[in-house]
Order: structure tokens, then C-alpha cells, then sequence
């Protein structure tokens, strides 16, 4: 049976072996609150010799009352790699560009202090 101590640290573990079966990322709002609800998901897969090549298109559902800021988690399988990422903003598309993580991370704290919506995407354990 779980006890209380183990169940927080579990419940992260499921949810990212749940979205790894799924094939879906997950956004998870800070402050903690409830993870964006998902309002569509599509999936285009195609093949070329030995490797794949994946889109993954999803809309996320913010119901607080204000804008948050969230961390999109999306599990990789080993030796898998992001090619691209973009996210649409009031309907205008933002391409990602590749940088340093140090560099990266500099330009994010810029936007954020300057309050604009930035995505910053990292590599998260293996991969």
C-alpha cells in the first residue's frame, strides 16, 4: 500500500510514463496548478529509410483567469532528437531557434523580465 510520502514522488513518474505510451506532451502551469487540459492533438508520422520523422500538433486549454507560465514536458524515446518546435501565439506562429543552453537561458530571463511569452525548450534526462 502508499503511503502519503511516496505517492508525490510517484505521481510524476506515472504521468510521464503515461504521456510517453500516449505519444503526447503535457504542460504543467507554475504555480502548481492542474495541467492544461489538452483541446487537440494530432499526429502525422512519416517514414524515409530508417528514420522517422514526427509532427505533433497540440492546443492546450488554459482555464485560470490569467496567463500563466507552464513547462511542456514531452518524453523522447532513446535516440530520438527535436529537429524543430513552434508555438502559435494570438495566432501568429514563433519558430524556435537552436542556441546554447547557457545562451538560451539568458534570452528567456530577458523575456520573461520583459513580459512577453517565451518558449524555451531543453533536453531533460536522457536522450
Amino acid at each position: 500500500m502508499l503511503n502519503a510520502r511516496v505517492l508525490p514522488v510517484l505521481l510524476p513518474v506515472l504521468l510521464l510514463a503515461a504521456a510517453a505510451v500516449r505519444g503526447d506532451g503535457i504542460i504543467i502551469p507554475e504555480p502548481p496548478f492542474e495541467p492544461l487540459a489538452i483541446k487537440y492533438h494530432r499526429v502525422a508520422v512519416e517514414i524515409d529509410d530508417q528514420a522517422a520523422h514526427t509532427d505533433i500538433d497540440q492546443v492546450f486549454v488554459n482555464s485560470q483567469p490569467r496567463d500563466i507560465e507552464g513547462t511542456y514536458i514531452f518524453p523522447l524515446p532513446a535516440g530520438a532528437s527535436f529537429s524543430a518546435f513552434s508555438m502559435h501565439v494570438d495566432g501568429e506562429q514563433l519558430h524556435a531557434e537552436i542556441l546554447t543552453a547557457d545562451e538560451a537561458r539568458r534570452i528567456y530571463e530577458e523575456i520573461v523580465r520583459q513580459r512577453i511569452d517565451p518558449a524555451l525548450l531543453e533536453y531533460v534526462g536522457r536522450g
